[in-house]
């Protein structure tokens, strides 16, 4: 399929929004549906999932105006992220809105037209625009608006659809749910964590999971006792400096050491996750043990960065690290999720 068309909106009644909001499941996953699966939330909002080429919609209905449904994607995009971490699957979603191609006037569908048909099966004889499947769009169901779908190719394992509504509705449930989007460390380490799920090779699949928990990370200062060694350092380099410039020497070298020094206020990384990870074994001691994880995570750091710098590692050892990882980082951020949103 090159590309298709179909109706895309109620085309009647009083004026009334939904949100049309594209999903795009990890390699090798879909849901188990012919082509649309309904379902009643807790919040009272009714969502349609459907099936198209290569990804699915999201069409949650139906808002009195657009400020209204916009208002509602923040909520929507932190459950996601529940469905994500629950399944531990990969999930990609646009947040940009775009608007829909609204004409000025009712466009007449002539006989000759490749979309007549399918007009006047609806009914219509006119259309008022169209919006593209794939993009985050907020449409007007009181207008008569046509989709637009392009065409990719798949290969995929199914998942039940109901379990995908039943997990947002657990994610929407949260009495805290708002809280999410203000932890934007854990938001980015759970868009992370899902962005793993579309990695194809073991170097980029372990890379990304090591990257989860340093997103976690939070900024840790140097313990007092230290900083004025730091400042006796800083000034011992200011007056190289200022005597280099009085001779009339380039001082970029002392600069750059100058700026390295800046950043020494705060703890090095490996301190900060030995810090972070520590503190969430203590509230979250069903992750296990801190002699066991912290040792094995400081390691696994250690991989990362040697791979980075040089390029390559043994395959075995990233398979190792990938294994261990997998287990943990999705566990650490459901753990976080829910102590944020509860």
């Amino acid at each position: 399929m090159i590309f298709s068309c179909a109706i895309g909106s109620e085309g009647e009644g009083d004026n009334s929004f939904s949100i049309i909001f594209p999903l795009i499941f990890s390699l090798g996953k879909k849901l188990n549906i012919d082509s649309v699966s309904s379902f009643q939330m807790s919040d009272g909002q009714r969502y349609t999932l459907e099936k198209h080429h290569y990804q699915y919609s999201l069409k949650i209905e139906h808002f009195s105006t657009v400020e209204d449904a916009r208002s509602y994607l923040d909520k929507l995009t932190a459950s996601l992220r529940w469905v994500s971490l629950k399944n531990k699957l990969g999930i990609r979603f646009p947040t940009e809105t775009h608007e829909p191609k609204i004409a000025d006037s009712p466009i007449i569908v002539s006989e000759k037209s490749n979309i007549y048909e399918i007009v006047n099966n609806k009914g219509w004889g006119v259309i008022d625009g169209n919006y593209d499947i794939d993009k985050l769009t907020i449409i007007p169901e009181h207008k008569k608006l046509m989709r637009w779908e392009s065409g990719h190719a798949i290969v995929t394992i199914g998942l039940n659809p109901e379990n995908v509504f039943n997990d947002i509705n657990e994610g929407l449930s949260f009495p805290r749910l708002n809280n999410i989007l203000s932890e934007k460390k854990l938001c980015l380490a759970i868009e992370l964590y899902s962005a793993y799920q579309f990695e194809v090779s073991t170097t980029a699949k372990f890379i990304k999971l090591v990257t989860v928990i340093e997103a976690l990370l939070p900024d840790l200062k140097i313990p007092k006792e230290v900083i004025p060694i730091l400042e006796r350092a800083k000034k011992v380099i200011k007056d190289e400096r200022k005597a280099a410039k009085s001779r009339g020497e380039n001082t970029d070298s002392i600069e750059h050491l100058m700026s390295r020094l800046g950043g020494l206020k705060r703890q090095s990384i490996g301190s900060s996750m030995e810090i972070f990870i520590s503190n969430c074994l203590s509230d979250f001691p069903e992750l296990g043990k801190k002699d066991i994880i912290i040792p094995k995570l400081k390691e696994l750091y250690d991989v990362r960065s040697s791979l980075l710098h040089d390029g390559e590692f043994e395959d075995i050892v990233l398979q190792e690290g990938i294994k261990m990882l997998a287990v943990f980082v999705p566990n650490l951020l459901t753990k976080l999720y829910i102590k944020c949103s509860s």
